[in-house]
């Protein structure tokens, strides 16, 4: 397929200083890509060349006309539908708007500027780069390499590409966009140097020293030696890509240049390593295995230039932890030592021990100084990044992030975490990154915290789907990488299998893994009838052999396998031998039920727990203990049978995890054990939060009451078989129900002692509003009216809500000493002033 290349240099100007050194960095670019890249070339602008017949890059003026003539024609006939590479040299500048808003041009020759306050202000006859955009949106390109050497060209990517061309070429087109410098740099030449900054870089870049054992160099070769060059030494230069690996050129291998033999990788022992990963994630070391996300990785590449944080979203089993561990921390690792890696988190039960953990041996602060800024709402992460040491940027890996919404249960603690980490702005001082991985059905639990939801909202990254040709590359070259071939026949039955399923990577990888085990190592070929071979040994009674019939491909090979390792000691061997007892049987469901959060419905998640808690389930049996720890981690254990993996926490206690969800929905007779007694699991689960929640603040107020002590009360016997801490969990239930008895008791005695006061008042009213009458009748109205009075006082606090009052007789007797006593003057003695009365509206106010 025919490429093509347009060369633009522009080194004269009305309104701009000469750029002589552009014309040749130009041509020495053309001759290359035509050489070696076979690019047709198109020159702006150019002259004949009578002695080799050929055109050449010509020192002129290029004017807007001149300019968009070329684009035009070139983007809109020359090269429609084409693969694609335009390179420009020469001046930049960029204009903000009213609103603030930053517009890049490339200056044409009779470009004019109006400067104000050494800011340019407005212009006439230049580029716009919004038009560039436009017109390469319009040339629907079949693949696009952009080189900018100008002033602010960075101002490409982070305005015009990231807007709508970006949606154009995601999943279409590739593209690659490599620029001089950042947005607000400007790009830099040395006289005594014969290029430019960043062209001589190029040049460098394209020539034979750095073409790899094939003698290619790609766009990412490219930008990686250009970066290595020049990178925060005199300016910054950006990239972006989308799509799969473009080519630029390819240097012809001499006859003592034969492309070597493959060494394939091995390990201590000699044996050849496995390319594949069954359902491990991949990381930096197993980076050579690592295909098919490449366009992902260089995309998340690019945002971490700009630092802040990156949420990155996808399916389970899309591999967004290794996209992360391998294209970007091996990347970091290997080629970016201007970076302190931290080391990488999930959130657990406490994300904020988590980052205290992380951080403790990196900042200069005390444990106590460090916790202290953690937890105090007023302070932000930049408080704690300005500590670490004096690297040039900080990266800090977040992995698994929904534990925040599925683990960590207090909620105070849970909003803390995401306010530190979302405090991270774009293009912070501290250069401080943050990438967080996380299950898109967790999404939903991000939009009730308003920080969380803006870094989404501008940053996220979902994870595209796999195209065909990117799941060939994570089939066919792991193995071609040790020297072997996948048959024809067994790549098109894997692609078959995948089809439109979900989640179906991790999956393959599996059956891959599986497939290494039983290759012809004489031909060197994984085979189909290795692949139809894997189902055909099948244990586990009438139950499990219908489970599997109910799957096919690549769900059907990881469900046998577990089985086998369920049901055998001795499971990897081509006869299966030494069967499981019934109790070890039972305690690997116990053991896998325990390392699940049982969520809503049937969203059930990972849950990593500490070694010492699976333990327990033996009791305090010695010799049991033993034969778990042996069933959990010994030579034909769950972890070798690389069901299970282990890790550490925070305070470096041996930790066992599902080595990955895929084994939830996965293993059939795993998904049967879930379906049983789902509420006693989540009860038990939330009596477990609550107790971890009094521990870490042990006040009365932390222990169980209300309705989940009512649960547990009730179902204290079906819930035993299923708590975590059998022994811990049954103190705290005594606990809090002992606290609960005893505080009713005590709501009881006092409304008890309310309930005889107020009947000892209701008493003593019933005696003064008989008396109240009985003066009446005596014919002493006034003594029956302060009788009355006192009376009608000591009736105030005994209202109810509602208005009326406990006892009727004193109500009776005011009422009928109202109608019947005459109205007379009573003469109060002893006053020389007024008198007030404080009983309002009573009836010595009225008399």
């Amino acid at each position: 397929m025919t490429k093509y290349a347009l060369i633009i240099a522009i080194p004269e100007y009305d309104g701009f200083s000469p750029l002589p050194k552009t014309t040749g960095d130009a041509e020495a670019i053309a001759k290359i890509l035509c050489q070696y890249g076979d690019y047709d070339i198109t020159r702006l602008p150019k002259k004949g060349n009578a002695e080799i017949a050929e055109y050449e890059m010509k020192a002129g003026k290029v004017t807007d006309e001149d300019l968009y003539k070329e684009l035009e024609l070139f983007l809109t006939k020359k090269a429609q539908n084409q693969p694609v590479l335009i390179y420009f040299t020469g001046h930049g500048f960029t204009i903000c708007d009213r609103l603030g808003r930053e517009k890049g041009f490339l200056a044409t020759s009779n470009c004019k500027i109006t400067v104000k306050d050494k800011q340019i202000i407005k212009q006439e006859n230049a580029l716009p780069l919004e038009d560039l955009n436009y017109l390469i949106e319009q040339a629907n390109l079949s693949e696009l390499v952009l080189l900018l050497d100008c002033c602010h060209s960075g101002n490409y990517i982070e305005t015009y590409l990231m807007q709508k061309s970006l949606n154009t070429f995601e999943y279409k087109q590739n593209y690659y966009l490599i620029t001089a410098c950042r947005s607000f740099e400007t790009a830099k030449v040395i006289r005594k140097d014969e290029h430019s900054v960043f062209s001589g870089a190029i040049i460098e870049g394209l020539s034979d020293n750095n073409k790899d054992e094939k003698g290619k160099i790609s766009c990412n070769r490219l930008f990686d030696f250009v970066n290595t060059e020049i990178a925060g030494k005199l300016q910054t230069p950006r990239h972006m890509g989308i799509g799969g690996s473009i080519t630029l050129v390819q240097y012809p291998l001499s006859n003592r240049e034969e492309i070597p033999e493959i060494q394939p990788i091995r390990d201590d022992q000699g044996n050849i390593v496995c390319p594949y990963q069954g359902l491990n994630v991949f990381t930096a070391k197993e980076k050579e295995f690592f295909f098919g996300r490449q366009g992902l990785t260089e995309n998340i590449k690019q945002k971490l230039e700009e630092f802040g944080v990156i949420p990155i979203i996808g399916a389970s089993g899309s591999g967004k932890s290794s996209v992360v561990y391998t294209g970007v921390m091996g990347w970091l690792e290997a080629e970016r030592e201007e970076w302190c890696i931290l080391e990488t988190i999930k959130p657990g039960f406490e994300p904020l021990s988590e980052l205290r953990r992380v951080f403790q041996d990196k900042v200069s602060l005390k444990l106590r100084q460090l916790k202290e800024i953690i937890e105090d709402e007023e302070r932000g992460m930049g408080d704690i990044v300005e500590f670490l040491p004096n690297y040039q940027k900080s990266f800090l890996f977040i992995d698994q992030f929904e534990e925040v919404f599925t683990v960590c249960s207090d909620e105070w603690e849970r909003k803390r975490f995401i306010d530190l980490i979302t405090e991270i702005k774009v293009k912070n001082n501290n250069k401080f990154a943050i990438i967080t991985t996380m299950r898109a059905d967790f999404l939903d639990n991000c939009l009730q915290y308003q920080s969380l939801y803006e870094i989404i909202q501008d940053r996220v990254i979902y994870m595209p789907p796999l195209e065909e040709k990117d799941i060939q590359e994570i089939i066919i070259k792991p193995a071609q990488r040790q020297g072997y071939q996948i048959e024809n026949a067994l790549l098109i039955r894997l692609l078959s299998d995948v089809g439109k399923k979900q989640g179906f990577l991790p999956l393959l990888e599996f059956a891959l893994t599986l497939l290494w085990e039983k290759r012809d190592e004489d031909n060197q070929i994984l085979t189909l009838d290795a692949y139809e071979k894997l189902g055909e040994e099948r244990e586990g009674g009438e139950n499990g052999r219908t489970n599997s019939q109910q799957n096919t491909g690549l769900t059907r090979a990881l469900d046998i396998y577990a089985e086998k390792v369920y049901h055998y000691q001795y499971y990897n061997q081509d006869k299966l031998q030494r069967k499981r007892t019934e109790t070890e049987k039972e305690l690997i469901k116990l053991i896998f039920l325990l390392l699940i959060r049982t969520g809503n419905q049937a969203k059930d998640t990972r849950q990593r727990q500490p070694k010492t808690l699976l333990l327990n389930i033996a009791g305090e049996d010695e010799t049991q203990q033993e034969a778990l720890n042996e069933l959990i981690d010994g030579e034909q254990g769950l972890v070798s049978a690389r069901l299970l993996v282990t890790g550490m926490d925070n305070q470096n206690h041996s930790t066992i995890d599902l080595v990955h969800e895929a084994l939830i929905e996965g293993w059939q007779r795993f998904k049967l054990w879930r379906a049983e007694n789902r509420d006693l699991r989540q009860l038990s689960e939330r009596l477990e939060d609550q107790r971890q929640q009094w521990l870490k603040n042990p006040i009365d107020e932390n222990l169980m009451m209300g309705g989940l002590l009512m649960q547990v009360r009730r179902q204290w016997d079906e819930l035993r078989p299923f708590l975590l801490h059998p022994t811990e969990d049954k103190e705290f239930y005594q606990k809090s129900d002992e606290y609960e008895r005893k505080r009713l008791a005590e709501l009881e005695n006092l409304y008890r002692a309310i309930a005889i006061a107020n009947e000892k008042t209701a008493i003593q009213l019933e005696i003064e509003g008989s008396q109240a009458l009985d003066k009446l009748d005596k014919h002493q109205p006034t003594q029956a009216l302060l009788t009355a009075v006192k009376a009608g006082k000591a009736l105030i606090p005994l209202k109810q809500a509602d208005g009326n009052y406990p006892v009727s007789s004193p109500i009776l007797a005011l009422n009928t000493l109202w109608y019947k006593v005459p109205k007379q003057v009573i003469t109060l003695d002893g006053h020389q002033s007024c008198i007030f009365s404080k009983s309002q509206g009573s009836l010595a106010a009225k008399t």
